[in-house]
């Protein structure tokens, strides 16, 4: 594709139509692309028996599940992950011991509280505060087992989620929470798994409210294969359930015995951690958000042997790149199409778009949000669509930066001819 000129994505076609690409960089490193990342890290808290004050660059969270022979009074322990180390310390718990697995854990951003479900048909919505208040509620039986979650940081629901059907019609059921009003919402959304074999996996928001998915399959000795997939927000918030179409960014096949992931967490330097757990031993997985490909593995500690742990839950929100088309003055022909993609970083997947129709303005069309990674650098370009037949020429281009995090505006962009942006 032909590189974007002047270095962004307004178009001006001479003395009559202008044109631009606005990128955006959301969530933790928000600013529209192409532009150095500047994330947003928190100070680091030394982790207490409660949930933490702040948000620690270095701290996800984690839940005991139910094994077979487990203790029942070690379901539902709350645990701060040291990424660094591994070192599962526990900090709370959901009830006093629950009879029953829980998964689905999720925590807000500001810590305030924390969720889980019961794990076998999602019957019961436990809640615990950053106090240490324990709180539950009945919501109808799901039919399914429940074995991702995540809040919705914009809307402040608590999603959670499970497989039902096979093959041609396996499907990932999007179940919702309002704390706000303690009810069960029901099933909002599905999103299609056709074909995939997936049986886990787990769900994370942006600041945005847009809902990224690893989904896999679970094979203790075998291979397995893993996804990263985007749900475009606003997720729903009532019924009757929508179907909503995922886009994939990343595909990955891990090694014999690893992979299958219970549990993902964002941290705030954009790193994607997950986990794949049996009885007794957990392995925490860094993974690289742009390609699905495992960067370092370490061992998990500070768990009994009679625990399983069953989920990861995260208290940053990702940094995201989002592109679109502006053409403030229209377009030189009628029919002129633009193609917008990002590359770098190892982006294979999801990466590009076309425009479509007449209209004037920023296109509804878009690329992203993708996961940005600190230090990479990421590249934005534009060509005229297959079939548009108007010359190049005709638009004079330039692109613009955006930072999408409160207080933030129009930032400064490195210009170049490709319009490349390093994240640092």
């Amino acid at each position: 594709m032909a590189p974007l000129r002047d270095g962004v994505g307004h178009s001006r076609a001479r003395r009559r139509a202008a044109t631009r690409l606005l990128g955006r960089i959301g969530g933790a490193l928000g600013i529209l692309l192409p532009v150095v990342f500047a994330g947003l890290i928190a100070t680091p808290t030394e982790v207490e028996a409660a949930l933490p004050q702040e948000c620690s660059p270095t701290t996800i969270f984690n839940l005991a599940g139910l094994p077979a022979g487990g203790s029942s009074g070690n379901a539902g322990n709350i645990y701060a992950l040291d990424v660094n180390t591994g070192q599962n310390t526990m900090i709370g718990r959901f009830g006093s011991g629950n009879s029953t697995a829980l998964n689905g854990l999720a925590v807000t951003d500001d810590l305030s509280a924390a969720y889980a479900v019961t794990q076998t048909n999602g019957t019961t919505i436990w809640t615990h505060t950053q106090a240490g208040v324990n709180s539950s509620v009945s919501a109808p039986s799901t039919g399914m087992t429940m074995v991702m979650g995540a809040v919705d940081p914009v809307t402040g629901i608590y999603y959670y989620a499970g497989y039902t059907g096979s093959g041609a019609g396996l499907t990932l059921a999007i179940f919702g929470y309002d704390p706000a009003t303690n009810t069960p919402l029901g099933r909002l959304a599905n999103v299609s798994m056709a074909g995939t074999g997936f049986s886990t996996g787990d769900i994370a928001f942006d600041g945005s409210g847009n809902l990224f998915v690893v989904a896999g399959t679970y094979n203790t000795v075998g291979t397995n294969t893993s996804q990263i997939r985007r749900v475009d927000g606003p997720l729903p918030t009532s019924g009757p359930a929508v179907t909503l179409p995922p886009t994939t960014l990343a595909t990955n096949t891990a090694p014999v015995g690893s992979g299958f992931y219970n549990g993902i967490a964002f941290a705030a330097d954009g790193t994607l951690f997950a986990q794949y757990a049996t009885t007794g031993t957990a392995t925490l997985v860094d993974i690289n958000p742009n390609t699905g490909a495992v960067t370092t593995t370490t061992a998990q500690g500070g768990v009994a042997s009679g625990i399983i742990l069953t989920d990861l839950a995260g208290c940053s929100l990702p940094g995201t790149l989002t592109v679109q088309k502006d053409l403030p003055a229209g377009r030189a022909g009628a029919d002129d199409q633009f193609t917008i993609t990002i590359t770098g970083g190892g982006i294979t997947e999801g990466n590009s778009n076309t425009t479509t129709g007449t209209a004037a303005g920023i296109q509804d069309e878009r690329v992203g949000p993708l996961p940005g990674i600190p230090s990479t650098e990421y590249t934005i370009s534009e060509s005229l669509a297959q079939g548009t037949t108007t010359s190049i020429d005709a638009y004079t281009t330039s692109w613009s930066c955006e930072d999408t995090n409160p207080g933030g505006g129009v930032v400064h962009c490195a210009r170049s001819a490709d319009a490349r942006a390093g994240a640092g």
